[in-house]
């Protein structure tokens, strides 16, 4: 008799042994998911990160600094310099616009949190609003581009 409990307590404790064994495995293996999606998710956390130090925000507004002294200020908001800056009004290249300035020259670039200004001669003939488009190159390797409509 104390053989066949012997024997009974033995084979409890192997299926014991084996269902907690499989039991393990799979715990494991549902670990080892979610530590899979945690690392995707903390990847994509920081692919956007990244990619938003890596780029210029580029705004732009009509500043009046008084005595008729307008001018369109270009901010750069972003972590990232803007380069090969591309501003058109209306449609056309800014210099060929009616507004602008010639002699004022062009914007190639500019640097993170600062800002580019260019002179406007507004007329009774040539006023707000304007449509503003604005189009730049970054370090996030994609083509950064900003519409409004300007107004004093």
């Amino acid at each position: 008799m104390t053989e066949y409990i012997s024997l009974v307590i033995s084979v409890v404790a192997v299926a014991v042994a084996i269902y907690f064994g499989i039991k393990t495995h799979h715990l494991g293996k549902e670990n080892a998911d979610l530590q899979r999606r945690l690392v995707k998710i903390e990847e994509a956390k920081e692919y956007e990160r990244k990619k938003v130090t890596s780029q210029a925000r580029l705004q732009a507004a009509i500043v009046d600094h008084g005595q008729h002294n307008y001018r369109l200020v270009i901010e750069n908001a972003g972590d990232c310099e803007a380069r090969n800056v591309e501003l058109k009004m209306d449609g056309q290249p800014f210099d060929d616009h009616q507004a602008a300035v010639s002699s004022d020259g062009k914007i190639n670039h500019i640097g993170p949190h600062s800002q580019a200004t260019r002179l406007l001669a507004l007329t009774m003939g040539c006023a707000p609003p304007f449509e503003c488009e604005i189009s730049w190159e970054d370090d996030s390797n994609e083509v950064g581009h900003y519409q409004t409509t300007l107004t004093i």
